[in-house]
């Protein structure tokens, strides 16, 4: 065989190597390509205060009610405590639209252990919406709570599903990590079945 013809062989091969590798590699836009309940954002390490002013607003106002409603709580002995001055963090979810941005918010205090209370917030250029309606059993003003959160579809959704991640106990004792999953459903956002794997996921953390 002429040199020619070997190298040219040498090239085909590897371009049909690249063409192949690259194929594997491709997946479609806003794929998430861990698997479910291992991509956990924790929510204290993003604060409210580095969003810009006008989203920081919003968001206030859009869990005040809910923030008033704990330090109104006297069983909470949160007295004294004003809800414009309690410390938030947020995480944006999913893709913003010219009409909205999604945030994780979460507010995180002492009294409350190692779990935060946490709202999904709907932001639009003029104003802020909780879209986390209150769950029969918890306490007022909270509806979900945990230490961080994970987008579970694809991030070009406007709603996606989302995990909330908490810290909580073994049937038979000892600590673990728990897993809600919510997903909008009309106008708020309300628990659903987590994926089958996201407890054991979460739990090999």
């Amino acid at each position: 065989m002429g040199n020619a013809r070997l190298r040219y062989l040498k090239l085909l091969v590897v371009g049909l190597s690249t063409v192949v590798m690259q194929g594997e590699a491709w997946t479609p836009d806003g794929a998430n390509l861990k698997a479910p309940c291992t991509d956990v954002r924790i929510l204290k390490e993003h604060s409210l205060i580095d969003l810009p002013l006008v989203v920081q607003s919003a968001v206030r106002a859009a869990v005040e009610p809910s923030v008033q409603a704990i330090i109104d709580n006297k069983a909470m002995g949160l007295e004294g405590k004003k809800a414009s001055d309690v410390p938030l963090n947020a995480i944006q979810l999913g893709k913003p639209t010219r009409a909205s941005t999604l945030y994780a918010v979460s507010w995180e205090d002492s009294t409350f252990g190692v779990n935060g209370a946490i709202w999904i917030v709907e932001v639009s250029p003029s104003s802020g919406r909780n879209l986390v309606i209150s769950i029969p059993g918890k306490a007022k003003g909270f509806s979900l709570g945990g230490f961080g959160v994970e987008v579970l579809s694809a991030y070009t959704e406007q709603y996606p599903e989302v995990l909330i991640a908490s810290s909580g106990f073994k049937d038979g004792g000892g600590a673990e990590a728990e897993d809600t999953c919510v997903r909008k459903r009309g106008s708020h956002y309300e628990p659903v079945p987590c994926p089958a794997t996201c407890h054991e996921n979460l739990n090999a953390r």
